[in-house]
């Protein structure tokens, strides 16, 4: 009887400690990157609160364009907000439903979650186009449009 106390006891005692090790597997990353999608999903649901609609994303590349559907609507602002990895935006170019071009220096560096906003002043959009240059292969940013 003092042998079964005495393995209970070990047992017992040795449970806690195999739950206390830290995680570094698989679904420790996978939770991580999960928590990372609600905190965006939860960005874009107060953007849409806020009236800002997501429109586009878009690496960061030399040159990249994005052209808007007809139906996209007229925009009050438009947003350039950094959603993976660093790069550095040099100007933006935008093309009116009237075929004006608005052309924007930027000339910074842009990071995850960091924005820029642009007046476009009520017009049509219809293209966008970026130069700049990734730091790293995979950098993306989120064009946001304010009704």
């Amino acid at each position: 009887m003092k042998k079964f106390a005495l393995i209970t006891t070990l047992l017992l005692g040795a449970a806690p400690m195999v739950q206390a090790q830290p995680r570094h597997d698989a679904d420790h990353y996978r939770d991580h990157d999960q928590g990372q999608r609600w905190a965006r999903h939860a960005q874009l649901r107060e953007a849409r609160q806020a009236g800002w609609v997501p429109l586009a994303t878009m690496d960061i590349r030399r040159k990249q364009t994005v052209d808007f559907p007809r139906d996209a609507g007229r925009f009050r602002a438009l947003r350039i907000q950094a959603v993976a990895g660093v790069g550095y935006v040099d100007f933006v170019t935008v093309r009116y439903g009237n075929g004006q071009q608005q052309h924007v220096d930027i000339k910074r560096r842009i990071g995850r979650d960091e924005v820029f906003d642009l007046d476009t002043q009520g017009r049509h959009v219809e293209a966008l186009t970026l130069h700049g240059r990734p730091e790293r292969r995979d950098t993306r940013v989120q064009i946001i449009g304010m009704r």
